[in-house]
């Protein structure tokens, strides 16, 4: 049982960072210094987002739902972290990047789509995410 457990995380870990691989290096075309902002940003996906985009030189804006999360967060290499309890996510957003931003990685789906389209910037891109994780993958 332990082997097959072994394996299973394995497997979780090699499409985590294949996932954030693709959307930072081949969706996005980021460049050195472009704010971007990453919903869920202690997660699994959102925290390989967070590493990649920082060592890639991006402005990294990460997006928590929980105090204890903050602290994750800012080790991982946001430079800025909205914890989406205590403040409105889209008007601190609008602080830190007044003009938009150059990527917003959504994994939240519906409930935030249509608010992380508004916030990006012309030329910008919106990456969502949420249903290949939540749901696997199925042939049809």
């Amino acid at each position: 049982m332990f082997e097959c457990q072994q394996k299973s995380a394995a497997a979780e870990f090699l499409t985590v960072a294949a996932t954030a691989y693709y959307t930072v290096f081949e969706l996005s075309k980021l460049r050195v210094a472009d704010s971007v902002l990453v919903h869920f940003v202690a997660g699994g996906v959102g925290s390989m987002l967070c590493q990649m985009l920082q060592n890639s030189g991006c402005n990294v804006v990460g997006v928590v739902g929980a105090t204890h999360k903050v602290k994750t967060a800012k080790y991982l290499g946001c430079s800025s972290v909205i914890h989406k309890s205590i403040h409105n996510v889209w008007e601190e957003a609008k602080k830190v990047a007044p003009n938009g931003f150059a990527a917003i990685f959504d994994t939240d789906g519906v409930k935030t789509l249509k608010d992380s389209y508004n916030h990006i910037k012309y030329g910008g891109c919106l990456i969502s995410y949420d249903d290949v994780i939540k749901q696997g993958c199925h042939s049809f």
